[in-house]
C-alpha cells in the first residue's frame, strides 16, 4: 500500500512537510477535519487541530496558527479532488497545476474570472486602484464585482460536496464513521481520476448555475457578455 506522501500529492502546492494522517472527511460538510503536525523541524513537536464547516462556538473562533491567515492547513483541489494542497493563506490556490491550468484558461476565454483561482479579488482580476476616484459608483461596481465572485466561490464548494459525496458512496465509506483522508487518496490512487472530465465537469456545472441562478448568474452572465464585446 502507498504511503500517505505518496498519493495526492503530485502538484507544485503539494504539503510534502504536513503530517495529515490524522485528517478525516466529514460526512456533513464534506470539509477535512482533525489533527495535524509539521513532519520536521522543531514545529514537529506541536499538533494543531483543523475544523470542519460543522464546528460552531468558541473552538472555531480560536486565534490563527502561527503563519496562517486561516486555520485551514490543507484542502483537496476544488477541480478534481484527487490532489491535497496547502491552504491556509489568503493567496492559497485551489487548484492543483492541472486544473489550474485549465482553469485559467477558461477564464481567459471568458475574459474574466468565472471561476476563482484563490481567496483574495486580486488573484482573481479584481482590484480597485489607488488611482480610482473616490466616488460613490466606482466603490459600489467594485464592491458589486467583488460579491459576485464570492458567490461564485460557495458553487465551487457545493460541487464538491456532490462530487465527494459519489466518490465515497461508491467505495461504501459512508457506512460507517467520517473517512480517513488517507484512505480516501488510497482509494483514489488505484481508480485514478480522469482530470480533464473532472474539469468538464466542473465547467458544466458552472455553465448550469450561470442559466438557472439568480442575482449572481445574472451578474456573471453580464460580465461574460461585456468581456466579448470589448
Amino acid at each position: 500500500m502507498n504511503e500517505p506522501r505518496d498519493v495526492g500529492l503530485t502538484s507544485e502546492q503539494a504539503p510534502l512537510d504536513i503530517d495529515f494522517t490524522g485528517l478525516s472527511i466529514c460526512q456533513w460538510c464534506y470539509r477535512l477535519f482533525g489533527f495535524w503536525r509539521y513532519r520536521s523541524g522543531g514545529r514537529a513537536q506541536a499538533v494543531w487541530e483543523q475544523l470542519c464547516s460543522c464546528s460552531r462556538g468558541p473552538r472555531s473562533e480560536r486565534p490563527n496558527w502561527p503563519g496562517f491567515d486561516y486555520n485551514n492547513v490543507v484542502e483537496l483541489c476544488k477541480c478534481c479532488g484527487a490532489e491535497l494542497l496547502q491552504s491556509g493563506s489568503k493567496w492559497s490556490v485551489w487548484f492543483c497545476d492541472e486544473c489550474k491550468r485549465n482553469v485559467t484558461e477558461l477564464n481567459g476565454t471568458a475574459g474574466f474570472a468565472l471561476i476563482s483561482i484563490g481567496r483574495h479579488s486580486i488573484m482573481n482580476g479584481i482590484v480597485l486602484p489607488a488611482s480610482a476616484p473616490n466616488t460613490q459608483p466606482v466603490i459600489e461596481r467594485f464592491m458589486g464585482r467583488c460579491e459576485n465572485l464570492f458567490a461564485r466561490m460557495d458553487w465551487l464548494d457545493d460541487r464538491m460536496k456532490l462530487v465527494l459525496k459519489q466518490r465515497l458512496g461508491a467505495a461504501d465509506l459512508t457506512l460507517g464513521p467520517n473517512p480517513e483522508l488517507v484512505h480516501y487518496l488510497q482509494m483514489l490512487s488505484v481508480a485514478a481520476v480522469d482530470k480533464r472530465c473532472e474539469f468538464e465537469d466542473l465547467r458544466n456545472y458552472f455553465m448550469k448555475r450561470l442559466r438557472a441562478g439568480p442575482e449572481a448568474a445574472q451578474q456573471a452572465r453580464q460580465q461574460l457578455v461585456r468581456s466579448r464585446t470589448r
